[in-house]
């Protein structure tokens, strides 16, 4: 099964999005700050973790890269707003998988889910 923790504090914007990883058959679990989300994959292995591109407590990236130091085999999407390449540069060596919009729907879950099936 894939287990996929979402970061967000503001759940309203990710629940279409939520929605669609769960009808292909994804589990999600949320976690609203990035040092909750540092705790949560500290204790239990995720497929994947997907961040907010801001979190109350520290930027998206910063999730990231705290995240995969700590577990390097983690696969990881970001949102942000960033044109590809100033999020290509700013998020390089972190491994991230995907860049998402702002608010993604439910039609960017299918793509992301197919990349990551690809990876794992």
């Amino acid at each position: 099964m894939i287990e996929i923790l979402l970061v967000t504090d503001d759940r309203t914007a990710f629940t279409a999005f939520a929605n669609g990883l769960e009808k292909e058959g994804a589990l999600v679990a949320w976690a609203a700050t990035g040092k909750d989300a540092l705790q949560r994959c500290a204790s239990k292995a995720y497929s994947l973790l997907i961040t907010d591109e801001k979190l109350p407590d520290m930027p998206g990236l910063e999730l990231a890269k705290q995240t995969i130091q700590t577990n390097p085999m983690i696969n990881l999407a970001a949102v942000s707003a960033l044109s590809p390449k100033d999020f290509h540069e700013a998020s390089e060596g972190l491994g991230i998988l995907s860049q998402l919009p702002s608010k993604p729907d439910r039609q960017e879950a299918i793509p992301l889910l197919a990349l990551l099936k690809n990876v794992i």
